[in-house]
């Protein structure tokens, strides 16, 4: 008994002793945190570990995140809260400059992190994982796909796979399920297009699954959501590995030079060169699929949502969308027989060029005064002898013409813009630029602005030219008569190249011009109208004088004004009185 009591006695001791260890650790570590504490901005912890992340799911679950959880939150707390989720203490930190400040300090100030659910789902190889230069290489693999080259791949695919939605899930529909339809669009543009994959039956109901754990906790028992969502990227990844695979396996067969801009194909690519790993390669493919389908297809519907709720947007987008038009509805394919077509439903338009003709097409309508933009892509390669105009003209002995011409030139060579103004049938107001890219490359936007002060020229919205009213000293203005808007691609060998000395190589033909993004922001001809117009009033700016005298200084190649022995009497008058003739 008495060593039963000891034992008790002794066992107590030991309790107290170790309890006033860790009241004197505690108090320690309590004044050493309050030496230490940074100063956090207002909120609400919640309990212990949980914080308020049942709240969170809450508000997730209805689809009213930022309405029933974040927006609650700015109204008591700010724009900047503290709370806790996930059994993570975390600020939230909304608004533009909040987004601009992190976006702007990438891997400065912060490190990206992940819930524990979403890093095992979306793959601990993939990009949001990385940080510092593994996060470089990865992010500079995946852009490859989204240049130029890639862009011009994926884009006619893109538009390809939309009309065939709307024609094949929409038309015909009295009712459709938006978000539900853009969900199944948006996934397979994302496998067709960007990975090039085929989309079998059942694979967006999979995806579906691992997303709802994503931000699941992770517990793995039976029946979860998180344990149904890892089973479902299970199965993602047997696919995935079984297409990566297949890949690798068809481009270590190719012939050297062949390619295609999938972005799988860069992936594998890098895996080939051993800069990555097939790890690297799922894990990402399965990020991308989720982060590019999921949130552009909630994007589309809160879009309509938006568009539904404030009309006078709709009404606003309609017109934009209206006036980007379509070459079926603005223009008339006027000779060349069938070396004009329109392709694309309307989008697209090419003009092409052989020995026995050339090809052209002309407005359905008349404008006087606007701006007309035309985005253009030249004939490519050897194009010497070739001469694609695009130009505003009326009719008649007296008529008005507004030019840009596109002189051809030997390959490696560059490109001759030639610009002229004619008024009352009077012309001779030629000026001529290099460009500063490879019109040949990719489609590059050319526009006419044109009110009753000035003419202005501009390439891709760069002012290369302007020609002002200087009626008051007797130069003539177009300013009475409508003018179509004309293009043609024709044989101009005579005189386009060195003067004529080079001839057309017609073992190069069919030359080709294509023509996309036609837009008329026309004015109306009545004068109170047409004053109130921002269009009428639209001049040079401090950085439009700067960008016109860069382009005229490094890249003009004749100016009829500086032509003495063309004018041996003396310069028209108006080359006397603006310096951007």
């Amino acid at each position: 008994m008495a060593a039963q009591i000891g034992y008790v006695v002794s066992c107590l001791f030991s309790l107290l002793v170790a309890i006033v260890c860790i009241s004197i650790t505690f108090l320690k570590h309590r004044k050493s945190y309050k030496k230490s504490k940074k100063k956090l901005p207002p909120g609400q912890m919640g309990l212990p570990w949980i914080g308020e992340t049942m709240e969170f799911y809450k508000a997730q679950r209805k689809n009213q995140l930022f309405e029933e959880f974040v927006q609650p939150r700015i109204t008591k707390y700010g724009k900047i809260f503290k709370t806790r989720l996930m059994g993570s203490p975390t600020v939230v930190v909304n608004g533009a400059d909040a987004n601009r400040f992190f976006l702007s300090n990438e891997f400065k100030l912060v490190i990206s992190s992940w819930p524990s659910s979403s890093v095992q789902l979306m793959g601990k190889d993939s990009i949001m994982e990385k940080q510092g230069e593994r996060h470089r290489c990865l992010r500079g693999l995946i852009g490859t796909s989204l240049g130029y080259a890639g862009l011009e791949a994926l884009v006619p695919k893109v538009c390809n796979s939309v009309q065939l939605h709307l024609k094949t899930k929409w038309h015909g529909q009295e009712k459709v399920s938006l978000y539900r339809s853009t969900k199944i669009l948006t996934f397979t543009i994302v496998f067709e297009c960007l990975l090039g994959i085929k989309v079998e039956p059942g694979m967006l109901a999979t995806f579906e699954r691992v997303l709802e754990g994503v931000f699941a906790p992770p517990f793995r028992f039976p029946g979860s959501k998180f344990s149904r969502a890892r089973k479902a990227r299970l199965e993602i990844e047997k696919i995935l590995v079984s297409s990566v695979r297949e890949k690798r396996k068809e481009m270590e067969g190719r012939l050297e030079g062949e390619k295609d801009e999938f972005l799988m194909s860069k992936l594998v690519s890098g895996m080939i060169k051993g800069v990555i790993s097939e790890e690297e390669v799922i894990d990402n493919m399965v990020l991308l699929v989720f982060a590019a389908h999921d949130t552009t297809s909630y994007a589309i519907a809160m879009t309509f949502k938006m568009m539904a709720q404030h009309p006078n947007c709709y009404a606003l987008l309609l017109q934009v969308t209206l006036s980007a038009g379509n070459f079926y509805q603005n223009f008339d394919i006027t000779w060349g027989d069938n070396r004009a077509k329109i392709l694309d439903g309307g989008q697209l338009l090419t003009l092409s060029l052989d020995e026995a003709s050339g090809s052209g097409f002309q407005s359905k309508n008349e404008y006087l005064f606007g701006r007309i933009d035309m985005q253009i892509k030249l004939v490519a390669g050897n194009s010497a002898g070739t001469v694609t105009a695009y130009y505003l003209s009326s009719q008649g002995p007296t008529h008005d013409e507004i030019d840009f011409e596109f002189l051809g030139n030997l390959s490696g060579d560059p490109y001759i813009v030639h610009t002229n103004v004619f008024s009352q049938g009077k012309g001779n107001r030629e000026q001529q630029f290099h460009l500063w890219f490879d019109p040949t490359k990719a489609f590059h936007t050319y526009s006419i602005v044109w009110n009753t002060q000035r003419i202005m020229f501009l390439v891709d919205n760069i002012p290369i030219r302007v020609f002002n009213n200087l009626e008051s000293i007797g130069v003539p203005f177009p300013k009475s008569q409508p003018m179509r808007i004309y293009s043609s691609l024709w044989n101009a060998d005579d005189w386009a190249t060195r003067g004529g000395l080079v001839k057309i190589d017609w073992t190069k033909a069919p030359f080709t011009a294509s023509y996309r993004n036609f837009k008329a922001s026309t004015v109306s001809t009545s004068t109170n109208s047409l004053q109130a117009s921002e269009l009428q009033d639209q001049a040079l700016g401090a950085t439009g004088r700067n960008r016109i005298r860069w382009v005229q200084k490094k890249y003009m190649v004749y100016n009829y004004c500086t032509d003495f022995k063309r004018f041996p009497e003396g310069l028209p008058s108006e080359c006397k009185r603006s310096r951007f003739l």
